[in-house]
């Protein structure tokens, strides 16, 4: 039902306008708690492009891509699972585990703990 939207919403999660990109992500969130929804999500190398979110300014974008990959691994099946894995820098979610913002550090301490 949301095969029609999921497109336009990547393209915003990954496109230059940051809000439209952090709220677009947060919807991806919301859509990838149903795993019938991830081969739609992951297509066109999605979630290696939005891993580049992790490296913006804007903790909002940084909390949902953050919650978006979490949910993603949690909800999907093991191929999906590996392949969130796979792209997730460490190094970096690590050092936002220790961020000062409290949702960025929360949920990227939980995505840690997720991927062990």
């Amino acid at each position: 039902a949301y095969r029609v939207v999921i497109p336009c919403l990547q393209d915003l999660s990954i496109g230059p306008e940051k809000i439209l990109a952090w709220n677009s992500v947060g919807t991806l969130g919301y859509l990838a708690i149903n795993e019938s929804n991830h081969v739609d999500i992951i297509k066109n190398d999605f979630v290696p492009k939005v891993i580049n979110n992790l490296n913006d300014k804007l903790e909002g974008l940084i909390h949902y891509t953050l919650t978006f990959l979490l949910t993603l691994s949690k909800n999907g099946s093991s191929t999906t699972r590996s392949l969130v894995k796979k792209n997730v820098p460490l190094p970096r979610v690590k050092a936002l585990s220790t961020h000062p913002n409290e949702d960025v550090m929360t949920s990227a301490q939980s995505l840690l703990t997720h991927l062990k």
